[in-house]
């Protein structure tokens, strides 16, 4: 089984979806639809509209991962609460996971964690 991550509303590489309205009802339909393929998870990196979120959510019956809106600061271990909250079944760590490669280890005891720099990721 796959996965399939979405990222609506999100300017990457140029793309415009500005119309709110719009941007909704192509989700939501596309989550419902995808929701029949029986996948293994939906991944959803958030846009600023944490409304959106939940309404995905709602409509997505598998495991969904999400990669919250935290600009401009990276992911951090509050947002773990968002897995209490029943926003999400798992968070996506990015840059905090750069920073600190035994990042489980440093969640579960609550850090310390290293400051991630963006300028030596890659």
């Amino acid at each position: 089984r796959t996965g399939f991550r979405i990222s609506p509303g999100n300017p990457f590489n140029d793309i415009a979806e500005t119309d709110a309205a719009d941007v909704e009802n192509t989700y939501t339909t596309l989550v419902t639809r995808l929701a029949e393929l029986n996948l293994g998870y939906l991944h959803m990196v958030e846009g600023a509209d944490r409304t959106l979120t939940t309404r995905l959510r709602a409509a997505w019956p598998g495991p969904f991962i999400l990669n919250p809106f935290t600009y401009p600061e990276p992911t951090g271990p509050e947002t773990l609460a968002l897995i209490e909250d029943g926003t999400t079944d798992m968070v996506a760590f990015g840059a905090l996971f750069l920073a600190n490669p035994d990042l489980p280890a440093r969640l579960a005891a609550q850090g310390p964690y290293n400051t991630p720099d963006r300028a030596t990721f890659y």
